[in-house]
Order: C-alpha cells, then sequence, then structure tokens
C-alpha cells in the first residue's frame, strides 16, 4: 500500500485514519463533533490496481500517477497533496501477476505478431487463460478469490475511504 500526501498529511495518517472512521459512524460523533472532524481531517482517496491476474496495465498506471503525485511541483499536484490522502495498492493480486508475468516470459517475450489472449495455441504452445487454470487449481482458485476480495474491500474497512476506484486495464 502507497499512502501519498504532504508531510503533515504522512506525519498525521493514524489521527487522519481514526477521524474518517468516526465519521463513517453516525453513533461516534454528534453534529459538532462531525463537523470539528470534517475541519480538521482529510478525505482519503483509494485506488486498487491488478485484481486479476490479467489486468499488467492498471498496476502499470497506478505506479506511474503514485510518482507523478509524489513529486510532482504542479500546483494543482501540490494541492492533492496538501488535502487529500491517496491511497494505492497497485498489485491486489500478486500471485495472478507473477502466473501472467511467467506466462509472457515464456510464450511471448521477444516474439512478433502473437494474439495475447484465447486462441493463441498454434503460435505460442499455449493459450494465457489455460496456462492459468493449469497452474491455479479450482480450490486454490477460491482461496486466491477470498483473499483478492478482501484485500479490496480491506480499503473501506481500515481507511473509511470517501472515494475507492478500481483500476482495470
Amino acid at each position: 500500500m502507497i499512502a501519498i500526501a504532504d508531510e503533515a498529511g504522512i506525519r498525521n495518517l493514524e489521527q487522519i485514519k481514526t477521524a474518517t472512521a468516526t465519521l463513517a459512524d453516525p453513533r461516534k460523533a454528534d453534529a459538532a463533533a462531525a463537523e470539528k472532524l470534517i475541519a480538521s481531517g482529510r478525505p482519503v482517496y483509494y485506488l486498487n490496481a491488478g485484481l486479476h491476474s490479467d489486468e499488467t496495465g492498471s498496476t502499470e498506471s497506478v505506479l506511474e500517477l503514485a510518482y507523478r503525485l509524489a513529486v510532482s511541483e504542479q500546483p494543482m499536484i501540490r494541492q492533492i497533496r496538501e488535502k487529500l490522502v491517496v491511497l494505492i495498492n497497485p498489485v491486489c493480486n500478486p500471485d495472478g501477476r507473477d502466473k501472467v508475468t511467467e506466462w509472457f516470459y515464456t510464450y511471448l517475450k521477444g516474439k512478433r505478431n502473437t494474439r495475447i489472449y484465447r486462441g493463441n495455441r498454434r503460435r505460442t504452445g499455449r493459450s494465457m487463460h489455460s496456462w492459468i487454470s493449469i497452474a491455479t487449481h479450482t480450490s486454490r482458485r477460491t482461496r486466491l478469490r477470498a483473499r483478492c476480495t478482501g484485500c479490496f474491500t480491506s480499503g473501506i474497512r481500515r481507511w473509511c475511504t470517501i472515494c475507492m476506484k478500481r483500476c482495470r486495464c
């Protein structure tokens, strides 16, 4: 998990986390206390990428976004760092990503005119989907799916995010 904010935001991450959790449960604060928390806190924006193993582009794009958010001195980006906490989970399914990367380097790297998805057995020997189905047995896939879903929803449970975006590509 990558957390991006200005120095004060990073220093006060636990305080921001507590404030958003308090605001998320209306039983914990009355209207006056909620207004005070809103004034002193920051919204948390959560980006989740790489939920499915073949969604490799989303991981690359959120890492590029994280870099730009962390180092850019453009006024708009500086304002994002000062007013928000941006959480980025670049790979929700690292095991699946490793399998797809292994498949790519085994069957496609250095080859031209190969179709990446189903039906490329003639050129590469095995399609990506059959490679993944061989590599992951059904019961293991069920456990993996539950772990990925838990990873995806942990941003809401732990951070009470105001906005959550799942990146797919």
